[in-house]
């Protein structure tokens, strides 16, 4: 490096010239007056070069909005097509058939035949009932829907007779029997297990099990009220299950020492 002022070579790692004593300095621009020997220092301000670094075009290799748009419109298709189909076919669940009766559901033109067979046997069972059986305060409730791919209707027939309550309830699926179920339930002064006989008409029980194809089902109750157990954790009631077709429960509840409430049903699946 060479003095800025006389030109002599200064050494390496030096900051002064060894010849007239100049003092290098960063960013300095230093004169010699030889007439007087002094040193005026000027001071100058450094200057930086931005050089732009050079980044190549990416606008070659940007996807067309052309594109973007059909992958947009064609994603858009493929949700329209899957959710379509679910909600036409929720548009037909049970929600839609739950406050309507077979007959309304028939009108429509839907069912599959499941809703016409169910009708049919409501029918059946509330002629029995009210006309031969003379079944008093006969009310039905009826119950159907369409739900993932498979018709169910399901209906109960309800009345009294002597303040004793029956019932008769029938599910069909796919125009198949699933299920008949006989309820017959009311209040006794004495537990049934000590009566001598049930306290339920006998012509009724087996005239109605005997339609529904479950034979014997006074005899049914009538053997299995002898079998009550009382329930471990619930000295006020008792129970009885037969698990084999058909299906027997029988429950017995104490509401008081003359008091007794019973529910027996026999169903066959």
């Amino acid at each position: 490096m060479k003095c800025d002022v006389c030109g002599t070579k200064i050494p390496i790692a030096e900051s002064t010239c060894p010849n007239c004593g100049y003092r290098v300095k960063k960013d300095v621009v230093q004169s010699f007056d030889a007439s007087n020997k002094t040193h005026e220092h000027i001071r100058t301000q450094s200057t930086k070069t931005y050089v732009k670094p050079n980044i190549p075009d990416m606008s070659m290799f940007q996807t067309p909005k052309w594109i973007i748009g059909i992958a947009v419109a064609f994603v858009v298709a493929v949700i329209i097509m899957t959710v379509l189909p679910l909600l036409s076919k929720s548009s037909r669940s049970s929600s839609d058939w739950s406050e309507m009766t077979f007959q309304e559901v028939i009108d429509l033109g839907e069912g599959e035949g499941t809703i016409e067979l169910a009708q049919s046997s409501l029918e059946k069972v509330q002629n029995l009932m009210s006309n031969t059986l003379h079944i008093e305060d006969i009310y039905t409730h009826e119950y159907c829907s369409d739900y993932d791919d498979s018709v169910n209707a399901s209906f109960s027939v309800q009345g009294y007779s002597q303040d004793v309550y029956y019932s008769v309830n029938y599910t069909y699926v796919d125009r198949e029997l699933l299920s008949s179920e006989l309820t017959i339930s009311g209040t006794s002064q004495e537990s049934i297990k000590d009566l001598e006989t049930l306290p339920m008409n006998k012509d009724i029980v087996t005239k109605l099990g005997d339609y529904m194809d479950i034979h014997n089902a006074y005899e049914y109750f009538d053997q299995g009220r002898l079998k009550l157990v009382k329930l471990k954790d619930y000295n006020d009631q008792y129970e009885y299950v037969h698990s084999q077709n058909p299906y027997v429960f029988i429950h017995e509840k104490i509401y008081s020492r003359n008091e007794f409430e019973y529910y027996c049903t026999i169903s066959s699946r």
